[in-house]
């Protein structure tokens, strides 16, 4: 396997029913057949080349054959390995509220180069004998290649779950932007473009080089309002919406982006007082990108960082880009308590640093709790009869959900829903389709009946 190589093949489904998704993998374990020994596990076969659906959107994945196309691109050198085919759903299964079928055809493999390559000893394995920017898998050695499996390094250093080896020069090769002296002794999500830039062929593998560890003095939040990273030059900003919740109860933090157009990564820490908030969950914000990826480190007491990386920029305008979803303490005191930015970070696909006003934001704890009331109704087919074992899904407005099942003869039921909100429900059954439908919850029970459209 070599750069240049071109892997081609059709794929569909069928009617969309229910989301599935494909992924196309790459070993360089020679003729290695690990494939992991669980359900979510890839063995040998680390690096993704390709996913056909990868967010499981109901429409996401093509209803009639259409072609894919992956270059091989990033190898230092030629490899022996192998591809494959990983079909990946969960929550699948005759029971589950995924999964179809799909079909895969005309599976083509052809070689950038037809030369035949001449033999050359076969190395004592070690370190790489040229280290490059970028190359950190596995680690604090890399392999001498710029791989997939190094973005998957590299983000885990950008949110803090790894910490570079001090007696290795890992920092040195993870800190790898900008490009003119090849770091700046800050690993924010620049670096994680840069090392996508490397990897793809569009900047020329750099041996390692540049600040050697992490710089002095790098910017602080303040304790609340917003600042400034640099002079600005647009309307770039960035701000965590404030939020009300009751004690015991958890509460959503939105962040959202005024986006010029020109983002493709983004990084930064949400700091929080872990007396009154704790156990953080990030999820993908209402306009996430279809393609990007998310990354979060919510092990720091306090603290809570995510890396957010894209193949296309961001939509210009008003983007959401994550909800961080906090647990309110019950002993939590009335009042307001800070959400604020530290290590911030907003990059573009040359991996250049772009500017940005932050905002922080902040929860406002309430020790009364709303009244509350059940959701309730009846999932019919088009002719008016009860539907049997359809999920049923609601979302409030904290971002969480709850499931509940149906029979032919009963209701779906929600309890315990607080008034005042907005809730979002929909209906997953095979052969089925359902509207999804968000409703205000006022006083009173609420019945909500779904009738099927086909």
């Amino acid at each position: 396997i070599q750069n240049g190589d071109v892997v081609t093949f059709y794929s569909r489904t069928f009617n969309n029913q229910f989301p599935d998704r494909l992924e196309l993998r790459m070993s360089t374990s020679g003729a290695s057949t690990n494939v992991g020994t669980t359900e979510s596990s890839v063995g040998d076969f680390t690096i993704l080349l390709l996913t056909v659906n990868p967010n499981l959107d109901l429409a996401g994945f093509p209803n009639e054959w259409t072609q894919f196309t992956v270059n091989i691109s990033g190898l230092v050198n030629s490899i022996n390995g192998r591809l494959a085919f990983r079909y990946y759903v969960t929550d699948g299964g005759q029971l589950g509220i995924n999964s179809n079928y799909i079909g895969v055809d005309t599976l083509s493999y052809s070689c950038g180069s037809m030369q035949t390559p001449t033999p050359t000893p076969t190395p004592t394995p070690g370190p790489a004998s040229v280290e490059f920017e970028s190359d950190v898998a596995p680690r604090n050695t890399g392999d001498g290649l710029l791989l997939v499996n190094d973005l998957t390094l590299i983000r885990q250093f950008v949110v803090g779950a790894l910490t570079p080896d001090p007696g290795s020069n890992e920092f040195q090769r993870v800190d790898s932007a900008p490009l003119a002296t090849r770091g700046d002794g800050v690993i924010n999500s620049a670096d994680l473009v840069q090392a996508r830039r490397y990897i793809v062929g569009l900047d020329p593998a750099k041996p390692a080089g540049g600040p050697v560890n992490g710089a002095v003095g790098t910017l602080k939040a303040l304790a609340t309002g917003s600042f400034k990273l640099s002079k600005l030059v647009n309307a770039r900003a960035m701000r965590a919406r404030s939020a009300a919740g009751t004690v015991g109860r958890s509460v959503a933090i939105e962040v959202e982006m005024d986006a010029e157009g020109d983002e493709i990564a983004s990084s930064f820490s949400l700091n929080f007082d872990p007396t009154k908030l704790a156990n953080p969950r990030v999820t993908p914000g209402k306009s996430f990108q279809k393609d990007a990826i998310l990354t979060a480190n919510t092990s720091e007491i306090g603290r809570v960082t995510v890396l957010v990386d894209s193949r296309n920029a961001f939509a210009k305008g008003k983007v959401s880009i994550v909800t961080v979803l906090f647990d309110i303490a019950a002993t939590a005191p009335s009042g307001e308590t800070p959400i604020v930015f530290s290590k911030t970070s907003i990059s573009d696909s040359a991996a250049r640093q772009l500017s940005a006003i932050y905002t922080n934001g902040s929860v406002t704890i309430s020790n009364q709790a709303a009244p509350e009331f059940p959701i309730l109704g009846r999932v019919l087919t088009p002719e008016g009869r009860g539907l049997r074992n359809a999920a049923v899904t609601l979302t409030g407005p904290d971002g969480q959900t709850r499931s509940a099942p149906t029979s032919s003869f009963s209701p779906y039921r929600f309890e315990n829903i607080a008034v005042g909100h907005q809730y979002t429900i929909a209906v997953a059954a095979k052969n089925y389709r359902f509207s999804q439908r968000t409703h205000p919850v006022a006083d009173g029970h609420f019945d909500l009946d779904f009738l099927s459209l086909n």
